[in-house]
């Protein structure tokens, strides 16, 4: 289970196992969904991201007003990936705890 503390500024990284046959290379976009609620209230995308294709990771890094977006609580991330192909692949949603911070707000 990934965890987060609201206000931090976490990277948060998938392994990319080999079975799924996903070159790399053929890769187009990615976006980075974490729902709480009905709704995704953080969607990061290739821009956002951090793409390693030697260690089949992808990872992305938070700001701390985008963990403060979210409540103390559970929230579920997902993983989207569009292949140059135009072939969509989706991982299963995973949970993510996140936890209380004491002294609201952007710290600078």
């Amino acid at each position: 289970m990934i965890t987060f503390t609201r206000g931090s500024t976490p990277t948060i990284s998938a392994q990319i196992p080999e079975e799924t046959e996903i070159d790399f290379a053929d890769i187009a976009s990615v976006w980075f969904f974490i729902k709480q609620g009905s709704i995704a209230q953080l969607d990061k995308t290739t821009e956002d991201c951090i793409i390693n294709s030697e260690e089949r990771t992808i990872s992305m890094e938070l700001t701390q007003s985008d963990t403060l977006q979210f409540r103390e609580g559970r929230a579920k991330i997902q993983i989207s990936l569009l292949l140059k192909s135009g072939k969509r692949t989706i991982s299963l949603a995973e949970n993510v705890d996140i936890k209380p911070v004491y002294k609201e707000g952007v710290q600078t």
